[in-house]
């Protein structure tokens, strides 16, 4: 099982996207495609998993054997950390809806559960 690396000027051509704006605020290193599945999830060369990550997207693949074993992309101490992928997208003349599929997963669970600590995904 392999990531690739994100070249986001490619990425509505992987993702079968027609992308008019794309907008990366966070390390790159962050951000990784797979063509394999993940934690359940179909993936192939054509419809590859977007990786999304607040340390190395290239950990995603490690089992979480122990506490804080990710990697610390953003401020020393473990906060402000964030990734934020944005793009805008034109609809084909027949479509109607959007719609994808995600899986949240976190490497804090359970040492911080109750703490000031709190990982989170939106669309």
């Amino acid at each position: 099982m392999a990531l690739q690396d994100i070249n986001l000027t490619q990425l509505g051509d992987r993702l079968g996207l027609n992308l008019t704006d794309v907008t990366l605020s966070g390390p790159a290193e962050a951000l990784a495609l797979s063509t394999d599945p993940l934690v359940g999830m179909f993936a192939d060369e054509d419809s590859p998993i977007l990786v999304m990550s607040t340390g190395l997207a290239a950990d995603v693949l490690a089992s979480n054997l122990s506490g804080d074993q990710g990697t610390d992309l953003g401020l020393e101490g473990g906060i402000n950390d964030d990734i934020i992928l944005s793009f805008e997208f034109d609809k084909g003349e027949a479509d109607n809806f959007f719609s994808f599929a995600f899986t949240f997963l976190t490497e804090e669970f359970p040492e911080f559960v109750g703490a000031e600590f709190n990982d989170f995904f939106s669309a």
